[in-house]
C-alpha cells in the first residue's frame, strides 16, 4: 500500500455486538471456514464458533482478541466522534489539574502499622492452639505482674524516719503491704483488720528487727 493510500475500513462499530458482526463479515469476504481459521490462528478446535458463531458461549477477551483480529488481517483504530466529544465537554466540567499526580506514590502511616499488626496478631491467635494461647497468657501474666512490682518500688514516696531505729528513709508503700525491692533490708508488713489507716498510726510502738528468728514486724490494734 503507498503512502498516500488511505487503508481501507471494512467496518464501523461501537458496541461488542457490533464488532463481532463486523467479524463474521470479514470472515464470509474471505471465503474461509471456522475449523480452518482454528487451525490457522492456534485456537482450540471449534473454538470460533464459540467466540463469533450464531450463538456464541465464550466471549472475546484479552487471550483470544489478539489472535483472531491477527488471523483475519485486522486492526482496530479509535476515531474520535465529534459530535458525541462536544456533548461530552458540554456536561463535564474538566478536572483540577493541581489534582494529577505525576506518577503514584504509597505513603506508609502510623494508622496503617497499627493496622496490619492487629490484623497480624488476629491472624496469630486464629491459627494457635488452646495450649499455644494458654502459654502466651502466662507469660504475659508474668510479665505484667514484674513490671508491676518494679514500678511500685521505683514510684513509691519515701518517708523519713521518727526514730532512731535505722537511718535510711522507709517507703510508705513497705508498710502497706510486702514490695519486691532490689537491695531493699525493709522486711514485710503485716496489718491485723481492725487497725486504723497506717498513715496516721505514728503511735504504734515499732518492733526492732529480730535476726534470730528472722520474722517480719506486726502491726496490731
Amino acid at each position: 500500500m503507498a503512502d498516500d493510500e488511505r487503508p481501507r475500513i471494512p467496518a464501523t462499530f461501537d458496541s461488542y455486538d457490533g464488532m463481532l458482526n463486523a467479524i463474521r463479515a470479514r470472515v464470509n469476504e474471505l471465503q474461509v471456514t471456522g475449523t480452518a481459521l482454528d487451525h490457522f490462528i492456534g485456537l482450540p478446535l471449534g473454538y470460533y464458533s464459540k467466540l463469533a458463531g450464531a450463538n456464541p458461549i465464550r466471549r472475546l477477551g484479552m487471550t483470544s482478541l489478539a489472535p483472531v483480529l491477527n488471523g483475519l488481517g485486522l486492526k482496530c483504530q479509535f476515531v474520535e466522534d465529534q459530535e458525541a466529544t462536544l456533548r461530552l465537554k458540554k456536561r463535564v466540567p474538566p478536572r483540577n489539574g493541581s489534582y494529577v499526580r505525576a506518577a503514584p506514590s504509597i505513603v506508609l502511616t502510623v494508622r496503617f502499622f497499627k493496622k496490619i499488626g492487629r490484623m497480624g496478631a488476629q491472624a496469630r491467635i486464629d491459627n494457635s492452639t488452646k495450649e499455644q494461647r494458654q502459654a502466651w497468657g502466662e507469660k504475659s501474666g508474668s510479665r505484667a505482674l514484674a513490671e508491676s512490682h518494679v514500678m511500685s518500688a521505683t514510684q513509691c514516696p519515701l518517708r523519713p524516719p521518727k526514730s532512731n531505729i535505722g537511718t535510711q528513709p522507709r517507703p510508705l508503700c513497705a508498710m502497706a503491704g510486702p514490695v519486691i525491692m532490689a537491695g531493699s533490708r525493709m522486711t514485710a508488713a503485716r496489718v491485723a483488720f481492725g487497725a486504723i489507716s497506717l498513715s496516721v498510726s505514728s503511735h504504734f510502738p515499732l518492733i526492732r528487727y529480730n535476726s534470730s528468728n528472722q520474722q517480719p514486724a506486726h502491726f496490731i490494734s
